[in-house]
């Protein structure tokens, strides 16, 4: 059926479903003080849009306002109006600061009733 369709016909339907996919994703990756939208994401990387400035390096990935992930990335492909990149890495976020002592004696893990 796509093959019937005029050419500015499928161009507006790729842009149509290109913006529904911005909206959606709650997504975001902070590189450099910005904020990008990721258009989609799997368990090796993710893609943003091709208009986006390019990405390379450490960066910070957010749903909404929580803080997921610090990923390692590298440009992969850039080809259907999006770049996709690869996670080199990716670590969670630490709960709290890094320790730079060890415990003086460990505790018992738990205690039994009595």
């Amino acid at each position: 059926m796509v093959d019937f369709l005029p050419k500015d016909v499928l161009d507006g339907l790729a842009q149509a479903g290109a913006g529904s996919r911005r909206r959606r994703s709650r997504l975001r990756i902070l590189a450099d003080g910005t904020l990008l939208p990721v258009l989609r994401s799997w368990s090796g990387g993710f893609a943003t849009a091709a208009d986006a400035p390019p990405l390379r390096g450490r960066v910070d990935l957010y749903d909404g306002s929580r803080h997921v992930a610090h990923c390692l990335i590298v440009l992969c492909a850039e080809e259907g109006g999006e770049r996709r990149y690869e996670y080199k890495r990716r670590t969670l976020p630490a709960e709290g600061p890094a320790r730079d002592f060890a415990p003086a004696e460990p505790g018992p893990a738990g205690y039994l009733p009595g």
